[in-house]
């Protein structure tokens, strides 16, 4: 189960979760990698949360809310089976397109993979500058050519009837998903 499943069950925040289990288990937090939990390890950071909401249950009023499952009671653990098996169906095709695309072989232009996310070419340069994926001259910084996001290429132009070559920066697969979390994540590239 990773944080944001448990989060969804609680009704609480990822970074709730994603905080509790820092705490408990600091040595298997990486950052960027999303980090599945053991059935044992998520029921440490429930009653994690029990204690800390019993703690501040006077002082906080969102966590008057929260209402967190019994995981002694054999019904409330099977209804919680049943729940997750229910969200890993519907997750299923999903995370087969995900592999599809982070498996994928063919490059995309930063105008195509603008269009898929629901933007355009220019507002999606700007959030590459400004979030140091590109530098001024639009070409992408090393660590990302590394990590196998992007990738540059010559294209060829007649320009008078002279070819030349100009740099073109392409997304891979990796690098379409990758791009397509942070700008989901903050929200600011879309059109208003």
């Amino acid at each position: 189960m990773n944080f944001k499943e448990l989060a969804d069950l609680l009704g609480v925040s990822t970074q709730t979760i994603r905080r509790a289990f820092a705490t408990l288990y600091p040595s298997q937090v990486q950052n960027g990698v999303e980090t599945l939990m053991t059935l044992t390890q998520s029921k440490a950071v429930v009653a994690s949360l029990r204690v800390k909401a019993s703690d501040r249950i006077t002082v906080s009023e969102p966590l008057q809310n929260v209402k967190l499952p019994e995981l002694n009671n054999p019904h409330e653990m099977i209804r919680l089976h049943r729940q997750a098996l229910d969200m890993i169906e519907t997750m299923i095709p999903k995370v087969e397109t995900y592999n599809a695309i982070c498996e994928s072989t063919n490059l995309k232009s930063v105008a195509q993979v603008a269009q898929i996310i629901g933007s355009g070419q220019k507002r999606l340069f700007q959030f590459m500058r400004d979030n140091d994926i590109l530098n001024q001259y639009n070409r992408p910084y090393q660590q990302h050519i590394d990590a196998g996001r992007l990738v540059v290429k010559d294209t060829v132009r007649l320009i008078n009837n002279n070819a030349m070559t100009f740099p073109q920066v392409f997304f891979t697969g990796k690098g379409e998903i990758w791009i397509a979390e942070m700008v989901n994540g903050r929200q600011r590239l879309l059109p208003q």
